[in-house]
């Protein structure tokens, strides 16, 4: 019998046996095993089936404060309702940023230098979006030495001559009110379509990772929405007044508003 020469050579088809049978914690203990493993379990650590965790503060010194609207030192923590334990998660690559969404297992994150990311936080998967800068209604930024980094936005969607400035901490932690993505064409992939809400207009903007270096406005009514969720692969974007628009066809080239229910 041949020696086995390491857990990298597991075969792919034990490997998923494996993993159909543990919990998310040992899901996530497996991935850590080596980078063929991680590369493996992107699918299964959007743990179908099994209840979700909760992202929760986690502070190793309780006494120290910390800003709670940003990571500020790349440590989480992750409830799970399960078995009502807290587990400490280290994700450097969130240092600095808010998370403004989650979805299929992603992280929309926002930094205050204008990046906007899709992290995986189990499997470290960093996925670039279009930056802050890349909204239409936002005109340029400066540096000012006494507020630092600021950008510069048009006070409403038609108005291009009126121009309010706002700092990097404020773009960071209040800017995007929310955001969603759709499931990726595998388990495995990344997501094909991300919605945002802006803080400021309440406009459905849309971007497709991998394919557009800017956020477009979903066409349609001008509304001021309060949320979005996605159902059986649509959109579904609620109104302050509390009507819905169904979003459709972000996937393709052109987008849609569709019918408001």
């Amino acid at each position: 019998m041949n020696n086995f020469s390491g857990w990298s050579e597991l075969l792919c088809d034990l490997a998923h046996e494996i993993q159909e049978r543990l919990a998310l914690d040992d899901l996530i203990r497996f991935s850590s095993v080596c980078s063929f493993w991680n590369s493996l379990s992107g699918s299964f650590l959007r743990h179908k089936g099994r209840l979700p965790w909760l992202i929760v503060p986690y502070y190793v010194d309780p006494n120290v404060g910390r800003d709670p609207n940003y990571c500020s030192d790349g440590i989480l923590g992750f409830f799970s309702i399960l078995d009502g334990l807290t587990y400490k998660l280290e994700i450097p690559e969130l240092v600095g940023r808010r998370i403004c969404g989650t979805a299929f297992g992603w992280f929309i994150t926002v930094h205050g230098n204008s990046e906007m990311q899709l992290l995986h936080p189990f499997t470290r998967k960093v996925v670039q979006l279009p930056a802050l800068t890349e909204f239409p209604y936002s005109v340029g930024t400066r540096f000012s030495e006494e507020e630092g980094f600021l950008y510069q936005l048009q006070e409403s969607l038609d108005d291009t001559e009126n121009i309010s400035e706002v700092n990097s901490d404020y773009m960071r932690d209040f800017h995007i009110y929310k955001a969603v993505t759709s499931p990726g064409l595998t388990n495995s992939s990344q997501p094909t379509v991300v919605i945002a809400i802006p803080m400021v207009y309440r406009q459905l903007y849309f971007c497709r990772p991998g394919k557009d270096s800017k956020w477009k406005r979903v066409i349609g009514k001008t509304a001021y929405y309060s949320d979005v969720t996605l159902y059986k692969g649509d959109f579904y974007a609620v109104r302050h007044t509390g009507e819905v628009d169904v979003v459709k066809n972000l996937d393709d080239a052109d987008d849609y508003l569709g019918v408001v229910m």
